[in-house]
Formats: C-alpha cells, structure tokens, sequence
C-alpha cells in the first residue's frame, strides 16, 4: 500500500495515491470507510474524490 497523504483543494482534504508506488494490493480499498478507494483498469488505487471524506 502507498503511503498516506491528502492534498488541499477546495479547501478540504482528500486522499491521494501515489501509482508510483501502488502495487495494487487493494488493501487501502478495504480500508477506506468512505469506499472512495478502488482498484482501476490498470490495476492501481483511485480514488473517487466526491466520495472522500479525508479523514486521512
């Protein structure tokens, strides 16, 4: 899993994935309490952000 981190946008933080390093163990989609996270056509995290919650 990626380290954690979150970016200031609008005012709020979100989660962000590094697919530099994501190996795609899908373990921060089982993680995430907002199911903002899932695994893409690749095989990398995204992250939905209309769906996360920051809560880092």
């Amino acid at each position: 899993m990626a380290p954690r981190s979150a970016e200031m946008g609008s005012g709020r933080l979100t989660a962000r994935i590094d697919s530099e390093v994501c190996v795609g163990c899908g373990r921060c989609v089982a993680a995430c309490p907002a199911q903002a996270i899932s695994l893409g056509p690749d095989g990398k995290a995204v992250v939905d952000e209309s769906l996360c919650r920051g809560c880092g």
